[in-house]
């Protein structure tokens, strides 16, 4: 298994090379900084200083290269908006966001593999239909859609919980039901589906001839080998939420590293940016390679080559 490891992050060497070649090229067509950051009748050396001073007097491709050494060696440079390495700002935000993508996790596995089961259990009953529609539902509507919904509800309507800002319990409830309800939605159809699917196997059917009840079977037998592909799912959606992060933060103030991209963004940091993007591309890279060792780890006939 460790060989497999190491072919994999080698083969996702090549990807991050790319992702960090677009990061770069993308962030320089949004414009110069020099005219965001300095007063529109600064001078010319002033502004040729801020060149020089920020490394952005080179040539573009020289200035590829140097980004490319620096970012190997987990330097991103300096923000140009604060004045403060881009990696210190990432890590000073990164607990925030890893707050929020964990309780959204726990909530989509705590909820969605119940209700997922219980749909299966009772399929073509009332229930079922009800989760159905459900996740079918949370799955159709946009994130930023149900943010603002949940907001206008519980914020400005009934006035239960506080719409922005972070530091209590009642200030997570919003942005992670709201970022949950697309993975929850998920977890609990897929849940369904291959408990379905894993019912009509025959080591269930020789558990039932065993007779043992049909909830013994469900939850000893049929369950355990139906939570594989859940998990699976599971690992490969977490790089997925950390990019989803980015909207939500955005839209409840919560002071993450999505929300400081959004910032950089809009302020043309292109240290920050980069930063940000690579950062959440490694996160997507890990959770896939996090996916298929978890599958072989619960599935012995899984074979890593």
């Amino acid at each position: 298994m460790l060989g497999y490891v190491i072919r994999r992050i080698l083969y996702t060497l090549p990807s991050l090379f790319f992702i960090l070649m677009a990061c770069f090229l993308l962030a320089r067509l949004s414009g110069d900084p020099v005219e965001l950051f300095l007063p529109i009748d600064a001078s010319e050396e002033a502004r040729q200083a801020f060149r020089e001073q920020n490394g952005l007097d080179k040539p573009v491709v020289e200035q590829f290269f140097v980004f490319t050494q620096r970012a190997m060696s987990g330097d991103f440079g300096n923000s140009l908006r604060f004045q403060e390495p881009a990696v210190d700002l990432l890590i000073e935000r990164l607990p925030a966001t890893l707050e929020l993508a964990l309780a959204t996790l726990a909530l989509s596995v705590i909820i969605g593999i119940p209700a997922g089961i219980a749909s299966a259990y009772f399929r073509n009953s009332p229930l079922d239909f009800t989760v159905r529609g459900v996740t079918a539902f949370g799955q159709a509507v946009p994130t930023f859609y149900w943010g603002i919904l949940s907001i206008i509800i519980f914020s400005v309507w009934l006035r239960w919980l506080p719409s922005t800002g972070s530091g209590t319990i009642w200030h997570l409830i919003l942005p992670a039901t709201t970022l949950a309800s697309t993975m929850l939605a998920l977890v609990t159809r897929v849940m369904r589906s291959t408990l379905l699917e894993t019912i009509r196997q025959d080591y269930v059917r020789t558990a039932r001839a065993k007779g043992l009840t049909e909830m013994a079977v469900l939850l000893h037998h049929a369950v355990r080998n139906a939570l594989i592909p859940v998990v699976t799912v599971v690992a490969l959606q977490f790089g997925v939420l950390m990019g989803g992060v980015i909207v939500t933060e955005t839209v409840f103030a919560w002071p993450g590293v999505g929300r400081l991209a959004i910032q950089a963004i809009y302020a043309r940091d292109y240290p920050v940016v980069q930063a940000v993007v690579f950062f959440f591309a490694v996160i997507f890279v890990l959770s896939n390679l996090a996916a298929d060792l978890l599958h072989a780890v619960l599935d012995p006939r899984v074979r890593l080559r």
